[in-house]
């Protein structure tokens, strides 16, 4: 394997590690709250 070719793969897979951690932290932001509030849906999308 080429430097190129490594650098590739760790970039791609750095890039999918991030991709998924930001969609935890989102799911858990709502998770928290979900249980403060107890709505499963912000008031704008009961609304349409």
């Amino acid at each position: 394997m080429t430097a190129t070719s490594v650098a590739k793969k760790l970039v791609g897979g750095a890039v999918g590690v991030l991709g998924a951690a930001g969609a935890a932290a989102s799911h858990l932001a709502w998770y928290i709250r979900y249980q403060a509030e107890g709505t499963a849906r912000d008031e704008a999308d009961s609304e349409t």
